[in-house]
């Protein structure tokens, strides 16, 4: 019995993800209430409660979610290169919807501490999932060569970030997708093809 209501809730707090996400997207966090959720759902405000204190509960678990939906998303479309699938993870989680919400978390974030401890995770499990796919394309690397593929990871969470920023703020969306697209090719192809950048000397 007690797996039964373990899975249900699991079930039901997905679901009640899932209608926030769509309200979020479609009006905005600052616009939305719980009550827009609730109304999405067809249950009562006092249900959502059951799963999640407040608003800020719910972007935070939103985005807590990010980066393993990314290692999903990469382990699935693993076997198409590691250059091609960074650049259709762009495609789908690169919307201007995304870079909307994205914008509304950092407004968020700049004055609630919780917010920004949620980011700054998200940041470093962005960083490990493309250091952990570099490192499986090119297992023998040394210590060194292994700092400059973190380096790359961090920069590729930067590019992808400002990019979202940038589709906020209006820039055209195939701007974007080609800035990312020559971006990729910049930082990750190397370790595509299998000649691994040699760190510079110290």
């Amino acid at each position: 019995m007690p797996r039964i209501v373990t899975t249900y809730r699991e079930e039901a707090k997905k679901k009640v993800l899932d209608a926030a996400l769509t309200v979020f997207k479609e009006k905005g966090y600052f616009k939305s209430t719980m009550e827009d959720i609730a109304n999405r759902l067809g249950i009562s405000k006092s249900a959502i409660y059951q799963y999640f204190d407040s608003k800020d509960q719910l972007l935070m678990a939103l985005y807590t979610s990010g980066p393993e939906n990314l290692r999903s998303q990469f382990s699935a479309a693993s076997k198409r290169g590691l250059v091609a699938t960074a650049k259709e993870v762009f495609d789908s989680m690169g919307t201007r919807e995304n870079a909307d919400l994205f914008a509304d978390f950092l407004a968020e974030a700049s004055r609630n501490p919780d917010l920004q401890k949620v980011l700054r995770d998200n940041i470093e499990r962005f960083n490990a999932i493309v250091e952990d796919l570099v490192k499986e394309r090119n297992p023998k690397m040394s210590p060194e060569e292994i700092e400059r593929a973190h380096q790359v990871a961090a920069m590729m969470g930067l590019v992808f970030n400002g990019l979202a920023s940038w589709l906020a703020i209006g820039v055209p969306d195939s701007e974007v997708k080609e800035l990312w697209g020559k971006s990729v090719d910049m930082l990750l192809g190397p370790y595509e093809t299998g000649i691994v950048p040699k760190a510079r000397a110290r």
